[in-house]
C-alpha cells in the first residue's frame, strides 16, 4: 500500500509528535472517506504474557498498529453521533480462510479510536453499526478496506 508522498512527511511527523498543538488526534491529515491497511494480527496474538509484567502487546501487533495507525490517519475523523464502521476484508495470497472473520474488528477499532478518527467504540460515544464482508480475490496481498461514516 502506498501513501502520497505529500502526506509522507506529515503522517510520520504526528505519529511521532508529543506536543498537544499537533498530536494525531487534533491533527487532520486527509478527508479520505475509505483507507486500506493490511491485516491485523489474529485476536488470540494481539497480547502475550510476561513473567511479572502481565499481559503485553505482542511485538507483531506493535508493529502493525504502527503502520495502520499511520495509514487511518488519512481518514476524514467522525464527529457527529450516530456512525457505523464497515470493514472490507479483501482476501488476497496467503490469507488463512479458516481464520474467523470476527478476529479483525477488534485490533481495527482500537486503532480508528486511539488515532481520533472515531470518538470511542461504546453506544454513548456513537457506534451504533460494524459491518463486517469479505471480498474475494486471488491476487496481490490480504488487506482490510475501513470506511467510517455517519449514519443520516
Amino acid at each position: 500500500m502506498n501513501i502520497p508522498p505529500e502526506l509522507e512527511a506529515k503522517i510520520v511527523h504526528a505519529t511521532n509528535c508529543r506536543c498537544p498543538r499537533c498530536c494525531p488526534k487534533a491533527i487532520d491529515l486527509g478527508s479520505a472517506a475509505v483507507v486500506d491497511v493490511p491485516l491485523p494480527p489474529s485476536t488470540n496474538n494481539l497480547y502475550l504474557n510476561v513473567a511479572w509484567r502481565g499481559r503485553v502487546k505482542s511485538p507483531e501487533y506493535r508493529a502493525w498498529i504502527d503502520v495502520a495507525s499511520m495509514l487511518v490517519l488519512l481518514l476524514k475523523p467522525i464527529r457527529t453521533k450516530p456512525f457505523t464502521i464497515t470493514y472490507t476484508l479483501v482476501g488476497g495470497d496467503g490469507l488463512n480462510l479458516g481464520r474467523d472473520l470476527g478476529n479483525f474488528e477488534k485490533p481495527l477499532t482500537d486503532v480508528l479510536v486511539s488515532t481520533g478518527r472515531i470518538p470511542g467504540d461504546s453506544l454513548r460515544a456513537g457506534l451504533w453499526q460494524i459491518i463486517q464482508q469479505y471480498v474475494e480475490c486471488y491476487e496481490g496481498e490480504p488487506y482490510v478496506g475501513i470506511e467510517p461514516k455517519v449514519l443520516t
